[in-house]
């Protein structure tokens, strides 16, 4: 990728800027603001024998956390993390914390059901397993 002169970007960043400004879609990039706050990201590993199991059911997992507490998630194939950022829409402080705690309930080996309790209601917690 050549350096566009003056400006310090790539060739490849200019033209997907152009297309991002038509669009008026933005992308966020590190330390953007988000009414105030910085964006957080969090990786949540995923252990292999647990991979299959969150592919077979990521509809039902991703959901809650994109439409109850606004976070926007992805599974990184390459890293086998689950990655979970706040966006402009998260209002709850607290929401990529209780994400991530649900994911590890389910990654752990509880149900379904039982991890969208820990998003559903505040308090809920991990204690142990047995």
């Amino acid at each position: 990728a050549r350096k566009v002169s003056g400006i310090g970007l790539s060739h490849d960043q200019v033209l997907f800027r152009e297309k991002a400004s038509v669009a008026k879609i933005v992308p966020l990039r590190t330390g953007d603001s988000l009414g105030g706050r910085t964006a957080q990201l969090r990786h949540v590993p995923v252990p292999p024998n647990r991979f299959t199991p969150l592919k077979r059911n990521w509809s039902a997992i991703s959901a809650p956390i994109v439409q109850t507490l606004r976070l926007q998630v992805r599974m990184n194939l390459k890293r086998r993390a689950v990655e979970l950022r706040t966006c402009e829409l998260t209002s709850d402080a607290g929401a990529l914390a209780r994400a991530a705690d649900m994911l590890n309930a389910f990654l752990t080996g509880f149900s379904i059901d039982d991890a969208l309790a820990m998003v559903r209601l505040e308090g809920i917690y991990i204690e142990s397993f047995h």
